[in-house]
């Protein structure tokens, strides 16, 4: 049997709803890819705002922490030679004028509230359950990672040798954490509807 065969009977085993769920996550996936390269990412809509608003709640954070310091956010054009988008827009978290972390459109949650959002989309369930968690969990998810980056920034500012590996694991590991446990909260409790 060709490796097609094997797909086609393995799709064929598996349930209705399973099928289903799959149908619309890869709908639901190709969608949000063509509509954001294609319409929002070359405008920054809606990075430009999230970003600058990652920044800004940062620093506000910082800022009750650390009240002798004057944080600000500052954005920092920056040319991408031979890339796509001629200017590269980032968001500087500065303490008294010395740059601590940027934070740059890919840094600002949008990909992960898409997949979260995404994941809510392809599980049946009513309306006002549908947005009450779609709502809940993106500002949660910028909640988050605005306090991500507020812990990063003072890192960086203190120089601490871990920063960059919590940056680059720990963070992610705990916050896709976060995700994966809004995600089972909302099937469990779909669950008892059912």
């Amino acid at each position: 049997m060709s490796i097609i065969g094997h797909i086609k009977l393995s799709w064929r085993s598996l349930s209705g709803p399973v099928r289903g769920f799959l149908k619309r996550a890869a709908i639901c996936y190709i969608s949000w890819k063509v509509l954001y390269l294609t319409l929002l990412q070359p405008f920054r809509v809606p990075d430009a705002f999230l970003t600058k608003s990652t920044a800004g709640f940062a620093c506000y954070i910082l800022s009750g922490l650390d009240p002798g310091a004057r944080f600000i956010s500052r954005e920092v054009i920056v040319p991408v030679p031979g890339g796509r988008m001629p200017v590269y827009d980032m968001y500087w978290i500065c303490r008294n004028g010395h740059k601590s972390l940027g934070i740059a459109d890919g840094c600002n949650g949008l990909e992960l509230m898409a997949l979260y959002g995404g994941f809510l989309f392809c599980m049946p369930t009513s309306t006002v359950r549908l947005l009450g968690f779609l709502a809940g969990g993106t500002l949660l998810i910028f909640a988050v990672n605005a306090m991500r980056c507020m812990v990063i920034a003072r890192m960086c500012l203190q120089r601490h040798p871990l920063a960059d590996m919590a940056h680059h694991y720990l963070f992610k590991l705990l916050v896709y954490g976060l995700v994966f446990g809004m995600w089972v909260l909302y099937v469990r409790r779909e669950e008892q509807f059912m």
